[in-house]
């Protein structure tokens, strides 16, 4: 994208780019590790045309969404919520909109029709809830024999009970509110958001809340229990048993901000997401008349999650929820163990993930966490985990590893490439109207700060002449009475 910088002198030049955002080069995402959620991510690739890593992200947490409601992963007696926390890096008008309306689209369904009833049912519960407390005021307010006023009040029994809010999803919220909303709702939620800028953008990562957040919602992905002081209610809580999946879908300028951000990196945040850059196919998706509606891939997907939407939940009376243990069978443990072991060996010192070793020890983790996701959708029924569900896991998180390894490469490049673009706009302004824009490497190097050493140098002035901004002049050129035989052209 061509952008204008201003020159002094009136003059300005149309400045193609020196470095572009908009894509780093990785692995393709492996949908056809996806089990049953391969086909219909493939169809989300064709019918919206996007790339399968938008695709198949979308597809593996709205199904982490379902499954952490009703199962956990346990290895060598160590449990693990099977919650998912998906990345999604992709431009504006890359379609993560629709591709997030297809993938949701029976979570969206169940979430409306769902708070319907809860609607309908909760106003006779309120009503029940009125008439236990005007009992409960009239019978203390009789007075009398307190041991009568308390047989009274256990024979009227305990207050009656609100049915829990169903809101499914939430796109920015505070942590506050979401602690809020799973005192009153569901023991479950998503963090869904197709614009996931608004969240980091939001008051809960504002810098006076950012911590607290980020504690908070690394403690729900642990599966560790909230635990609140109430300074208003003047008492404090722990909610047991809660659990939170999230799929945050960001554009490349925002990405890039947030995986700069050491408190984001040094507290574990980021480590716990599953992250994918696809390329974008811009200039690729001529119409297609198709109809996403029509393809059996995604009906019988949208029907899959709307089965599993339904199927009871099983929560104790503070809500927490009782879940059942998917543990690896005899090949899968196998199959774990040797993924373990070459992730573990990759991240000692100057090997390959020693820099992303953060994100690399909660690999395995991550792994096992798939699995069980793809275990349980493709059989709901059933306890164990098989060897193809480990391979599943294990390349859903080497593509993660692999793109948070190639966005650390590209950090360093554009670092480089950033210095490469100041020296671009110094030039600019430093030969603004001198005839034909004409400046010697003395000139350059004499007056250029930062310093730096004259190889350095050249490799910057080299990549502004391969893009154009600078045509070397053969002859030369006159620098204070002086002929220089290394000069260029700045091109405006």
């Amino acid at each position: 994208m061509n952008s204008m910088v201003s020159i002094p002198n009136g003059r300005v030049a149309l400045a193609e780019p020196v470095f572009d955002m908009s894509e780093v080069e990785t692995s393709a995402f492996p949908i056809e590790e996806l089990g049953v959620l391969a086909a219909p991510a493939q169809a989300i690739v064709e019918h919206v045309q996007v790339p399968a890593g938008l695709a198949g992200m979308s597809l593996l947490t709205a199904a982490a969404l379902v499954a952490q409601a009703h199962v956990d992963v346990e290895i060598d007696g160590r449990r693990f919520p099977c919650s998912l926390f998906g990345m999604s890096i992709a431009e504006s008008g890359d379609r993560k909109s629709q591709t997030d309306a297809v993938a949701m689209r029976a979570h969206r369904q169940w979430e409306e029709w769902a708070n319907g009833e809860w609607k309908r049912t909760v106003e006779l519960e309120k009503l029940l809830c009125d008439i236990w407390e005007s009992q409960v005021k009239r019978i203390k307010g009789r007075g009398g024999d307190p041991f009568l006023v308390q047989d009274e009040l256990e024979r009227l029994g305990p207050k009656p009970k609100l049915t829990p809010e169903p809101t499914l999803t939430v796109s920015s919220p505070t942590f506050e509110g979401l602690i809020q909303a799973y005192r009153t709702g569901i023991s479950y939620k998503g963090l869904f958001s197709d614009e996931g800028g608004a969240f980091f953008g939001g008051y809960a990562m504002r810098q006076e809340t950012m911590k607290a957040t980020i504690a908070g919602l690394s403690s729900l992905w642990d599966g560790s229990p909230i635990r609140k002081t109430n300074a208003a209610e003047g008492q404090a809580f722990a909610l047991w048993g809660r659990r939170l999946s999230a799929h945050l879908m960001l554009q490349p300028v925002i990405a890039t901000e947030i995986m700069g951000d050491p408190l984001l990196t040094g507290q574990g945040f980021l480590p716990r997401f599953l992250i994918t850059w696809p390329k974008s196919m811009k200039g690729e998706r001529l119409y297609r008349g198709s109809d996403p509606t029509q393809d059996v891939r995604l009906t019988g997907y949208w029907e899959l999650m709307r089965e599993l939407l339904t199927r009871p939940v099983k929560a104790g009376e503070e809500g927490a929820l009782e879940l059942r243990t998917l543990k690896l069978d005899a090949e899968a443990r196998r199959v774990w163990i040797d993924a373990y072991n070459e992730i573990e060996t990759e991240l000692g010192a100057h090997r390959e993930l020693s820099e992303i070793a953060a994100s690399g020890a909660k690999s395995a983790e991550l792994a096992a966490r798939v699995a069980a996701v793809l275990a349980f959708v493709e059989n709901p029924a059933s306890d164990e985990i098989h060897a193809r569900h480990v391979c599943g896991g294990v390349a859903v998180v080497k593509h993660s590893l692999m793109t948070l390894q190639a966005i650390r490469n590209r950090a360093r490049a554009d670092a480089e490439m950033m210095e490469v673009e100041k020296l671009r706009v110094w030039l600019a302004e430093r030969t603004a109207g001198r005839p034909h824009g004409v400046i010697t490497k003395t000139e350059i190097a004499w007056y250029y700060r930062p310093k730096t050493s004259g190889r350095v140098l050249s490799e910057r002035l080299n990549v502004l002449s391969a893009k154009g901004w600078l045509r070397v002049v053969a002859a030369g050129a006159e620098y204070e009475g002086k002929h220089v035989r290394q000069a260029w052209a700045f091109q405006s």
